[in-house]
């Protein structure tokens, strides 16, 4: 499973997570919306693994993106979650995906 929100990061996630859905596994694209969001990082992951032809499942949320990721993975039984990390220079923030770390029961990747 990948989380995706449409940043570099996690397009760099999505295709390292599309490099291993090749070996058998099959790859379930996650977005979270969040109040801000338009729905546009749903369709530009599709449109990102079109390009390079990989086949997978896409899920959309709503809520805080941590929480929402993690209980996906649960609910897919997902082996690995890929998840991006970009340096938002804010150290005082928690980042996503140090939450994700956290509190995720399965392997989690990050692709910095």
């Amino acid at each position: 499973m990948v989380g995706y929100d449409g940043s570099d990061a996690a397009a760099r996630a999505l295709d390292f997570a599309a490099d291993l859905a090749g070996y058998g596994s099959t790859l379930a694209v996650v977005t979270v919306r969040t109040n801000g969001s338009d729905g546009s990082a749903a369709i530009a992951a599709r449109e990102q693994l079109q390009q390079r032809l990989v086949q997978a499942g896409y899920h959309e949320t709503t809520g805080e993106p941590a929480q929402e990721l993690v209980q996906k993975a649960h609910e897919l039984e997902a082996d690995l979650l890929v998840i991006g990390r970009s340096s938002s220079g804010r150290p005082l923030v928690e980042s996503v995906s140090s939450r994700v770390i956290r509190q995720a029961d399965c392997d989690v990747l990050v692709v910095r």
